[in-house]
């Protein structure tokens, strides 16, 4: 199986408790505290709709206003992201959030890369790390902040 792609997600529960469930969606998790919890090997899961045979997917636990992603969380994921672009011979260009993937489906873009994928409309509308904990500037997307953080991490490992 060929990795293409790392996606970017939060659970999206209002805990950051991490269940059997959440673990069989995502190839890693990261609690609060900057834990990994791993979860199924790549193209056992199903969180990016239509795209789980070629992406890597990491998910920090919570996400909600009840469990707010944390600055230590994030950073362990973006480092992680730099650690499974490397494992992969990507670059941060190719990590997006679930919120980007959603977009370029509806948009049509991301059918070029996937035709005739009757399953990418499941993207569309996800909200994933569209709040973090960063004053991000605003002439910045969160997708573009989150992998300069990546390429930092990247430049590091």
């Amino acid at each position: 199986m060929a990795i293409k792609f790392i996606i970017l997600h939060w659970t999206g529960v209002n805990s950051y408790n991490i269940t059997e469930h959440i673990k069989s969606s995502y190839q890693l998790i990261i609690d609060e505290k900057g834990d990994i919890v791993h979860g199924k090997p790549p193209g056992s899961t199903q969180s990016t709709g239509g795209m789980n045979s070629i992406t890597y997917n990491i998910s920090a636990a919570g996400g909600d206003i009840f469990a707010p992603l944390t600055v230590i969380q994030c950073e362990r994921m973006f480092k992680e992201a730099a650690i499974i672009c490397k494992k992969y011979g990507l670059t941060p260009s190719k990590v997006f959030t679930h919120h980007e993937i959603g977009e370029l489906c509806r948009s049509g873009k991301i059918v070029q890369l996937l035709p005739n994928n009757q399953w990418l409309k499941q993207n569309i509308g996800k909200i994933d790390l569209t709040r973090i904990p960063y004053d991000v500037p605003k002439n910045i997307s969160y997708g573009d902040f989150i992998r300069n953080k990546i390429r930092w991490y990247l430049e590091r490992i």
